[in-house]
């Protein structure tokens, strides 16, 4: 039978939702699914960013309620960021 992951976030992660959370920690942002290191780009990176989020949402990791809420992206950034 399979064993549960317990999401363990590292001390100073922002929630996304309840399984994914990001650290942003001097000039670099830490993508966390549960406990395991998904993604590292650059603060500054908008590139990285946007393709980040997007395959968030299309893998179903998180809505787009939910990246809109975080990051404070509109929902129509988000979706013409899916399409391309």
């Amino acid at each position: 039978m399979p064993q549960l992951q317990l999401p363990i976030f590292p001390e100073g992660t922002t929630l996304i939702n309840p399984n994914i959370g990001f650290v942003k920690k001097d000039n670099s942002i830490t993508y966390i699914y549960g406990n395991m290191k998904v993604f590292t780009h650059d603060i500054y990176d908008m590139q990285a960013f946007r393709m980040i989020t997007s395959q968030l949402y299309v893998n179903g990791s998180a809505s787009q309620a939910e990246l809109c809420r975080t990051f404070g992206v509109s929902k129509i950034s988000l979706k013409r960021r899916v399409r391309t």
